[in-house]
């Protein structure tokens, strides 16, 4: 027998999750990734440097405009641009670009929160669990559950073991392993020691950077195409905090209070 919870988060994943909302966009999202892919491997990984640069300044503009493309089909999918002129759509689009970042806080979406919202507060009416007794239940122990599954991760040891692949081969192309020969005066100049490390340092930061940035450019994207439980959980805990808070204002608004000879009671 699933628990209430469980079944919840069926719901969302059958329903609302985004990879079910906007499926009908599969398509756009893999050009997207692909094209965002081909513009992170020519920026970093390319060592013809005249070649590199031909790919970014072709790929740039193609990859903005997929992008684009793909904020203007999850848009018209939404209904966010039904009954708009030409200049509306433009400026909804825009808005929706700024507001999340070229979709990199896809779940930021104006129209994807309100179908979210509407479908989630359906969903609780009809189990009868609409009111601010449940709905702040249910908010503590998706948040629990969050806490417990998904962020005792420890991030350091991921960077760690996400840097060392890196490291190596920085090592290995700034010497010219293995057939650098190692002399031990060039250990005699501590400053040069020191300033070897600092650019394979700043080197594997950028690195870093670049591919922190690339992730978060094809996050959102991906999840479009595979649902990741992490992620639909945490906007399933957010989901719920904003219907707790309507919920809470709903029912704060209906209490009128009575005013008998300069004291105020609740009815």
């Amino acid at each position: 027998m699933k628990t209430h919870l469980q079944e919840l988060i069926k719901f969302y994943g059958d329903n609302i999750s985004n990879s079910k909302i906007l499926k009908k966009e599969r398509l756009y999202a893999w050009f997207c990734i692909i094209l965002t892919l081909v513009f992170f491997m020519a920026m970093f990984f390319n060592q013809n440097t005249t070649v590199s640069t031909t790919i970014i300044i072709l790929m740039l503009p193609v990859t903005l405009t997929s992008y684009i493309v793909l904020v203007y089909k999850l848009e018209k999918n939404l209904g966010g641009l039904e009954n708009l002129t030409t200049g509306q759509k433009i400026l909804v689009c825009c808005d929706t670009i700024l507001t999340t970042k070229f979709l990199v806080y896809l779940n930021d979406t104006k129209s994807l929160r309100e179908v979210k919202i509407k479908q989630l507060r359906n969903y609780f009416e009809e189990k009868g669990f609409y009111n601010e007794k449940h709905l702040k239940i249910f908010m503590d122990v998706s948040e629990k559950e969050c806490q417990n599954r998904f962020l005792n991760i420890s991030w350091l040891s991921l960077l760690v073991g996400f840097l060392i692949p890196i490291w190596t081969y920085l090592m290995q192309n700034m010497f010219k392993l293995p057939n650098f020969k190692f002399d031990i005066t060039y250990l005699i100049d501590i400053n040069t020691v020191k300033f070897i490390f600092i650019i394979i340092a700043g080197l594997v930061s950028l690195y870093y950077i670049a591919i922190r940035l690339f992730w978060a450019a094809i996050k959102s994207i991906i999840l479009l195409l595979f649902p990741v439980r992490k992620y639909e959980m945490l906007d399933l805990t957010s989901l719920i905090r904003e219907l707790y808070l309507e919920c809470y204002i709903e029912e704060n608004q209906k209490e009128k209070p009575l005013i008998v000879k300069g004291f105020c009671e609740k009815k």
